[in-house]
């Protein structure tokens, strides 16, 4: 495809008339030249160059070969529209000099190849909200929008676009994205704030807020409290609690009575024979005491886990925690109005 296309342009280039003086043999053999190096760029894949020679090319010699090619270098660059448009002016050709077939193949080529494209194009309609179209100087990407066009799709390029709208000193500007084949719709706003207070009506005065209503009487049909009210949880908290305290009691016990069986072993009636025997009966003595403490306090918290619990009121009450001071050891006390 590639020697045929540099042998399309090569002869309906060369078979040019002299239908201008500036087109002479010079400019036509570098029109030649440019359009052969974009077709070889384009199937490179070097879009921006093939843009570019293809386009100038085509500005010396407008050739049906030549749009077409440069058509299809401005589709590649996604410029959807200005490939159209290259697509219409090759179909609008009417030569009858050179290769006429070969121009009549990019002709028709051109129309089938624009029928394709058509609907890739996307689309913005541009609406203008506080104004008059007439008023405000619209223009797209920097390139001016004819009031006529507001309110109707505008075809464009699938890609960021601005849209940027002047009336006097007042100026409004949207931005937005744009895929091919969809149809996107942009609004410039003028006038928002002023034409806002303008036509807001005065505020009415702020009802005064109501009287705050008596309490409704009890009819004695409110439901109670839930069964885990605040004395039952305390309850459960302090018997778990003193089941924690009796499992440690257990422990030091069984330690205190182990360490007295090995006390034995050097110790006679609290005679002990050696060190080893002195410091065995001062641990077991010791883990006696920790666990004679602990043992009080998990039958006093246990106990009062129970009371608190199987007395719990049906309504709210009070429930104050104190600690209890005991010999060789110590408690919570549970007190309120039961």
């Amino acid at each position: 495809m590639k020697f045929r296309a540099h042998l399309v342009l090569a002869l309906a280039l060369s078979a040019l008339p002299a239908r201008a003086q500036e087109v002479n043999d010079r400019a036509r053999g570098a029109a030649r030249q440019l359009a052969e190096d974009g077709v070889s760029a384009l199937q490179a894949g070097d879009t921006n160059t093939a843009v570019d020679k293809l386009e100038r090319a085509y500005q010396i010699v407008r050739l049906p070969t030549v749009g077409l090619w440069s058509a299809r270098a401005l589709v590649k660059a996604g410029r959807l529209v200005s490939a159209s448009e290259r697509y219409v002016d090759v179909t609008h050709w009417s030569g009858a000099s050179g290769d006429v077939h070969a121009q009549d193949q990019a002709k028709a080529a051109a129309a089938r190849e624009r029928d394709e494209l058509l609907p890739r194009i996307p689309s913005v309609t541009i609406g203008i909200d506080g104004a008059k179209a007439s008023e405000v100087a619209v223009t797209l990407d920097g390139e001016p929008v004819l009031p006529a066009l507001i309110g109707t799709a505008v075809p464009t390029d699938p890609k960021h676009h601005v849209v940027h709208g002047t009336r006097g000193t007042e100026t409004a500007e949207e931005g937005f994205d744009v895929a091919e084949g969809q149809k996107a719709s942009v609004t410039l706003k003028f006038g928002g704030a002023q034409a806002a207070v303008a036509a807001a009506p005065a505020a009415p005065a702020a009802p005064l807020p109501p009287a705050t209503p008596p309490p409704a009487a009890d009819t004695g049909t409110s439901k109670g409290p839930s069964f885990w009210n605040t004395q039952r949880v305390v309850g459960v908290t302090l018997g778990g609690a003193g089941i924690a305290a009796g499992v440690v009691s257990l422990v030091f016990t069984a330690s205190a009575l182990s360490k007295k069986s090995d006390a034995d072993a050097f110790c006679k009636e609290g005679a002990c024979t050696s060190q080893r025997g002195v410091d065995l009966l001062s641990d077991a003595r010791s883990a006696g005491t920790v666990a004679t403490i602990t043992g009080i306090a998990g039958l006093a918290l246990a106990g009062a886990g129970v009371v608190l619990f199987f007395t719990a009121p049906s309504t709210h009450r009070e429930i104050a925690l104190s600690p209890a001071y005991l010999t060789g050891g110590g408690g919570l006390v549970a007190g309120g109005t039961f």
